[in-house]
């Protein structure tokens, strides 16, 4: 594993791994950068193999960081077998979580995106579905 900490276009890359997991070769990075957008996080997974790169990146702002990390870690390795999956599914139809809804929709009223009105009506609608 080796870390170094560089500045590409404005972004500075703040860690980057690479591991040896036998034929296939991964490499992870996380890099910074501040705008007029706010704070934003770069995660980025690469898996190498033979003449074969699968690349993969979650871009958002730093207040995103669980949602990218959750995002980056359902990444694998296409040609690996996939494990059956023992999650279940939330039980609305949009397939996020009340919870993920409920931090989506303060987020919208906290950018004044939507008015205070209505947040509260439609978080009267999600938590009475619970």
């Amino acid at each position: 594993m080796r870390r170094m900490v560089v500045d590409m276009d404005g972004w500075t890359l703040d860690d980057l791994k690479f591991f040896d997991d036998g034929p296939t070769k991964r490499s992870d990075d996380i890099s910074y950068r501040d705008d007029y957008t706010g704070s934003r996080v770069r995660k980025a997974i690469s898996y190498y193999g033979g003449h074969c790169v699968q690349s993969v990146e979650g871009m958002g702002l730093k207040t995103d960081l669980a949602r990218i990390d959750a995002f980056m870690k359902s990444i694998r390795d296409v040609r690996k077998p996939q494990q059956p999956s023992t999650v279940t599914a939330p039980t609305s139809g949009t397939g996020r979580t009340p919870a993920d809804r409920l931090r989506d929709l303060q987020a919208l009223r906290d950018q004044g995106l939507i008015t205070p009105a209505e947040y509260e009506q439609k978080r009267a609608v999600i938590v009475g579905a619970l």
